[in-house]
């Protein structure tokens, strides 16, 4: 094959890397994958720019603006090659770069974390670091006159390459535990005795009997540099509104006793990394009462006890005095709707990077937004972005994200972003809050009638009881409708059964249909008739709330889901509301 009239176009696509994102136990892990992730992307992206080669996706015109920590390049990309770059020699070093990259990561996680020797099995470490990172090349001749459909035949070769994937001989061995946090490839932690295990695990951050694989150690211990992790954990991010309703004093009393207990166990969190926490720079083991004990657990036995009283004394008359820290948080996940048809409309590559420069323009800024609504951003990349937020700032956050791609596609027509969010208990497996939080991205993006996805979709996950689920189009302003209601209820001018008793209605009216949808004639008419009987005996203190909902039932109840879909609405406010009254007037 030879060069077309305007050179080479190259498709590059890094994996099978999915376990550095989705296998994680610890909101650390899954920060850290997403990271190596696009650090070996990063490092193949750097080989594909040269005097005689352009990037289109990601776009970048120098080394320096990939080195960007901000910048973030997912595992596909797509370059310009010039007639005297031939693809088949520049694959190779292509892959060599990725691997390098992987290796470095691995290497430098044992170096700066101290692991002693004897720790690992160090034959199996080395075995495992090999076959990890798999990269996928494709390429056809190119004319610049015919880049539309190029790049889509190219992306069709490239599928087929991934299809056809290199699948090693299994080298793994017979009778050794499997790594804990996807049971694809065996530990590489060594047996010890009681007391060397017990110091590995403290030193590792290890759970007990918790075993990882070459992956799962680097993600644990990767980038720490010998120090605790600097990531926000699910609970830190559930107690942000409580530690926004403390009084000033109260809040600086606490500050002063979690300084007595650093170096003893308790874990800070950077104030110049994540900025939005400066006010409480510490994790849960000094908000929750229940996870005292982790504060101090780098203690001498004997002075654990005392050190810990005050801390237990503080949090107990907080308690008393406000409430106790609401222990649920959100978990967002967006991502952008028809942008697969977008791109098959470019014609020019200049076009496609432009559209480039615009999601990483995106990307960018949903990191902020992220942070002003108090969130930890785990990955924000091209169109897509995972994100832990407080209950009360998520929709908020949401909002801003939507509003932010929709300018950033203000060019192309197509492209708009749905998102979900997913509201869940901080003591809930990590693996089971980001499938809920899937879930509800599956569920912004279900198409109900209507050609457009565009829409946000909320679900909540308690510990008991059945998940609510909630899905509206972002053109029927369902932000502001939420947060209506969450103001009408934190003020008590709805009151809190309301909620519960049109649910139990709209259960009964429900099971009236049948598989298709269908109820006999006369539902329609009663169950609005008989939601508007409900809210009729409800009292508060201003019925001003109540009248509006009822004219909300008037207008838009004709049928049992519609009842379920407003009902759902109202005991998801009743959630953020939850959240949201902990810190009376501080938002």
């Amino acid at each position: 094959m030879t060069a077309g009239k305007n050179g080479w176009l190259m498709a590059v696509s890094i994996g099978p890397m999915q376990e550095f994102i989705q296998s994680a136990r610890r909101t650390r892990d899954l920060w850290f994958g997403s990271y190596v992730l696009s650090t070996i992307s990063k490092a193949v992206a750097k080989e594909l720019l040269g005097p005689d080669t352009e990037l289109i996706f990601p776009y970048a015109t120098s080394r320096k603006e990939l080195d960007d920590p901000g910048f973030v390049v997912s595992n596909v990309l797509l370059a310009k090659l010039g007639a005297g770059v031939h693809p088949d020699q520049l694959s190779p070093i292509l892959e060599e770069a990725a691997q390098t990259a992987w290796e470095d990561f691995a290497r430098r996680a044992v170096a700066d974390s101290h692991v002693e020797s004897g720790w690992l099995v160090q034959k199996r470490w080395e075995s495992q670091i090999r076959g990890v990172v798999e990269v996928y090349t494709a390429w056809l001749p190119l004319d610049d006159s015919e880049y539309r459909n190029t790049r889509a035949e190219l992306m069709r070769l490239l599928s087929g390459r991934k299809a056809c994937r290199d699948f090693q001989a299994w080298e793994g061995e017979f009778g050794v535990p499997k790594s804990s946090l996807d049971g694809a490839r065996e530990t590489v932690l060594s047996k010890l005795d009681k007391a060397g295990t017990k110091k590995r695990a403290e030193r590792l951050k290890l759970n007990e009997g918790e075993q990882l694989d070459t992956i799962g150690l680097t993600k644990r211990l990767g980038g720490t540099s010998g120090t605790r992790q600097q990531y926000p954990s699910v609970s830190r991010v559930a107690a942000d509104p409580w530690l926004h309703g403390l009084d000033k004093t109260d809040c600086d009393a606490l500050l002063r006793i979690c300084e007595t207990l650093r170096g003893r166990g308790l874990v800070g969190l950077s104030p110049e990394k994540f900025p939005q926490y400066r006010n409480f720079p510490w994790e849960r083991s000094a908000v929750y009462l229940n996870h005292c004990k982790e504060a101090v657990e780098d203690a001498e036995e004997g002075l654990r006890a005392e050190l810990l009283k005050p801390l237990r004394t503080e949090l107990t008359r907080l308690y008393q005095k406000y409430r106790k820290p609401d222990p649920y948080l959100a978990i967002l996940m967006a991502d952008g709707d028809h942008m697969g048809r977008a791109i098959s409309q470019i014609e020019r590559a200049e076009d496609h990077q432009q559209l480039s420069r615009a999601l990483a323009g995106f990307a960018g800024e949903a990191g902020k937004h992220v942070r002003e609504c108090g969130g930890a951003l785990v990955y924000a990349g091209g169109d897509d972005v995972l994100a832990f937020l407080p209950v009360d700032r998520a929709v908020e956050c949401a909002r801003k994200l939507r509003d932010e791609f929709a300018g950033a596609m203000a060019n192309w027509s197509g492209p708009t972003l749905s998102v979900g969010i997913a509201i869940g208990h901080m003591m809930e497996p990590l693996e089971d809050l980001l499938e809920y939080a899937r879930n509800a991205e599956k569920l912004a993006k279900k198409q109900e009638n209507r050609p457009e996805r565009d829409a946000l979709a909320v679900t909540v996950h308690a510990r008991s009881g059945s998940p609510v689920q909630w899905r509206a189009q972002w053109d029927s302003n369902p932000d502001a409708m939420l947060g209506k209601l969450v103001n009408d209820l934190l003020e008590d001018r709805i009151p809190d059964k309301a909620a519960h008793d049109l649910a139990e209605r709209a259960r009964f009216y429900r099971d009236l249909e049948d598989q298709a949808g269908n109820a006999p004639d006369w539902v329609e008419g009663a169950v609005r008739a008989d939601a508007l009987r409900v809210l009729g005996r409800k009292v508060s203190k201003d019925d001003s709330a109540l009248r509006e909902l009822e004219e909300m039932v008037r207008r838009t109840v004709n049928k049992p889901s519609d009842l379920e879909s407003l009902t759902s609405a109202l005991l998801i406010a009743r959630r953020v509301q939850m959240s949201a009254q902990q810190h009376p007037g501080k938002r």
